[in-house]
Parts: C-alpha cells; sequence; structure tokens
C-alpha cells in the first residue's frame, strides 16, 4: 500500500461520494460542460454546497472557484500560488485525499457538524482514479444527447463501476438523478 493510501483510508468516518452528469452513452465532457442545464447546476450546487470538491484541472477550469466549497485540483501544471483562498493544488488524486482528510477534519470541528463530505467531481482519469475510495455515486443521467456540437475527439466516457449498485432514481423533465452504493462485501 502507499503511504499517502495509507493515511487517507485510515479516516473511515469520511465521507467521500462522486457526482457527474452524463450523456445516454457514457459522455462526461470534451474539455467542457455537455450540459448547462439550470436544474441540475441548482442540484450540483445543493448538493455540495459547504463541502469539499476534488476535481482535475479541466474541470476546474470550467467550473472555476465555486462559491461556499473548497477545492482541491490535481493537477501538475498549475501554481499552488495566487488561487482564490478556497482552492489548493494537489499533485495526485492521493495527495487531493490527503488534503481532503486534513480540510474535512477542520470543517467538522469548525461547524460542529457531521454533514461534511468529500466530492469527487471529475474528470475522468480523476473518477477512473477515485471511484473505487467513493461509497456511492450521484448521476445525472440525461434522456438526450447535448444538443452542442461535440469535440468528438477529446469526448470521455465513464462506466459506473461494477460494484456499485442502482439505490433511488429521481426522474425529472430532462434527466434522472440516479443515486448509486458500493455494494457490500459478503462475509462468509
Amino acid at each position: 500500500m502507499h503511504f499517502l493510501e495509507s493515511i487517507v483510508t485510515k479516516n473511515i468516518n469520511m465521507k467521500i461520494k462522486a457526482i457527474l452528469a452524463m450523456s445516454p452513452s457514457g459522455a462526461i465532457g470534451d474539455g467542457k460542460l455537455l450540459y448547462r442545464n439550470k436544474q441540475d447546476l441548482s442540484h450540483f450546487k445543493n448538493r455540495t454546497m459547504g463541502d469539499i470538491l476534488i476535481m482535475g484541472r479541466k474541470t476546474y477550469q470550467e467550473a472555476g472557484a465555486l462559491k461556499g466549497r473548497i477545492i482541491i485540483v490535481v493537477s501538475s501544471t498549475l501554481s499552488s500560488s495566487g488561487n482564490p483562498e478556497n482552492v489548493l493544488i494537489a499533485r495526485s488524486p492521493l495527495e487531493a485525499l490527503e488534503k481532503a482528510e486534513f480540510m474535512w477534519q477542520s470543517v467538522r470541528e469548525s461547524r460542529k457538524s457531521k454533514k461534511s463530505c468529500v466530492w469527487v467531481c471529475g474528470g475522468k482519469t480523476i473518477y477512473d482514479v477515485l471511484f473505487h475510495k467513493c461509497s456511492e455515486i450521484v448521476a445525472t443521467r440525461f434522456y438526450k444527447e447535448p444538443k452542442r456540437k461535440i469535440d468528438k475527439g477529446n469526448l470521455k466516457k465513464v462506466s459506473i463501476p461494477d460494484n456499485f449498485e442502482r439505490n433511488c432514481d429521481v426522474q425529472l423533465e430532462d434527466f434522472a438523478i440516479v443515486s448509486y452504493i458500493k455494494k457490500r462485501k459478503a462475509w462468509l
């Protein structure tokens, strides 16, 4: 086990979840958001407000320094200085988890609240590395492909891992919000 991985896995109370929006074909982006749906953006804001978000550089450049949240950006190129005060830079997903754990403890102590969690927000590389750390994946699943022209050369797709099971659906006009919960291991 990697040293940083052993540090971040010791705190089993820290909830790590993923949140994403995807097309019917599983596409999540092409360097830009595929959808700009007010209802979905409001859902994202309500779910993540006050929490810690881990995202890659391209996702951060598209979303910006979202107010009311701590943003940890995984990037090998962004500078650690000169960022808004709610933005931290990590050089790897594991370093991002280490920073998230430290910030999570600080947020919980300052709020005296148990609500706070860490949200994995993309892009594809970050999802691929961190899905296995998540207890839940919240996916906005749009019913139709995006209307705008898509850069198919940069199109990124994700699949919900097999060790997650569909838990809850909320059907809306343009999309469904689907919650997937990690399956519990059977003890024999």
